[in-house]
């Protein structure tokens, strides 16, 4: 059985969050972005050596994890394109400039940080 960490949880938050933000811009545009699913993808394992690595500021690993998930929603082969990144950029700046989901991502952070 396999055992879900507050951050997974948090984690799978935060998914759904993209995911309604996502929801949200293609109603507005008509249109719906796919989602490309992508075997192997694995972005809270990559998030976690990087938090074992210790390197990476708060904002820094935030900016890494909410990178990693989009790549899995979009993608891997995406996520090293300019325009992703800059996707990746807004995105995590509009999640930050919600007060809710700002503290969720610094909660998930932490979590990481010491799991």
């Amino acid at each position: 059985m396999t055992r879900v960490t507050q951050a997974d949880q948090a984690i799978m938050l935060l998914r759904a969050q993209l995911e309604r933000m996502g929801r949200a811009r293609s109603s507005q545009k008509g249109s719906r972005a796919p989602r490309a699913a992508v075997a192997g993808t694995k972005p809270l394992e990559r998030v976690r050596e990087l938090a074992a690595l210790g390197a990476l500021s708060d904002e820094q690993f935030g900016d890494a994890l909410i990178h990693n998930l989009l790549a899995e929603q979009f993608g891997e082969r995406l996520s090293s394109d300019a325009a992703f990144v800059g996707l990746s950029e807004d995105v995590t700046r509009l999640l930050r400039s919600d007060a809710e989901t700002g503290a969720l991502l610094d909660q998930v952070v932490r979590q990481l940080r010491t799991a």
